[in-house]
């Protein structure tokens, strides 16, 4: 996240960074799917196996 967000944007306010922080964490959770987890978003994997 510091590489691809943080560190080659700028930022007005501490709470424009935190929205960032919070869209980029809900994307790499539920959108964007993972190798290790057989190309399946994190969030599809942990609700499916409580779903179960």
């Amino acid at each position: 996240m510091k590489t691809k967000q943080i560190y080659p944007n700028e930022y007005a306010s501490p709470r424009e960074l935190r929205v960032l922080i919070n869209k980029y964490v809900e994307e790499y959770n539920k959108i964007r799917s993972h190798e290790p987890l057989d190309y399946q978003a994190p969030d599809d994997v942990y609700y499916g196996v409580l779903a179960a």
